[in-house]
């Protein structure tokens, strides 16, 4: 039964706006979302929403992410807004999704660098490559799980 559901989950998603490019997509580069974002078929909100979705699907499985950025559709809105108003992209990464290993600081999401007592542990600031990259547009849509002390 758990399997059907879960099939039936990955057509909804398959079937979703999300796939509507999803050839485009699945390169996972810079310029296929760029492109589809100034084609204007989909906007920031669409490309950091699809991102999300196939991490949820597929996280399960494979256990790889353990802190979702629960501000990620409101950085992808923010993009969204800052695009209409200048037609011009944010930076080089405008809408690039990415995900971080725990080891780096993300404002507002635990740092633990695999540590269970440190879930708690949450900085006010980002690191200085966070910083850079999301100055350059990029959000950060998840934290990857790690060996403990990155060893």
């Amino acid at each position: 039964m758990k399997t059907i559901i879960q099939l039936y989950v990955i057509i909804l998603i398959l079937r979703s706006k999300s796939v509507y490019s999803k050839a485009i997509l699945s390169e996972f580069k810079v310029s296929a979302i760029h492109e589809l974002l100034r084609k204007g078929g989909w906007n920031c909100t669409d490309v950091i929403d699809y991102f999300i979705k196939r991490a949820v699907t597929y996280n399960p499985i494979i256990k790889a992410l353990i802190n979702f950025n629960p501000k990620a559709q409101i950085e992808a809105y923010d993009l969204d807004k800052f695009y209409h108003e200048k037609n011009v992209f944010k930076g080089q990464l405008h809408c690039i999704p990415f995900i971080i290993k725990d080891n780096i600081d993300v404002a507002g999401l635990p740092t633990t660098g695999g540590i269970k007592a440190l879930r708690y542990s949450i900085p006010n600031k980002d690191a200085p490559v966070i910083d850079k990259l999301r100055k350059e547009g990029a959000i950060v849509i998840a934290k990857a799980n790690m060996a403990e002390m990155a060893v």
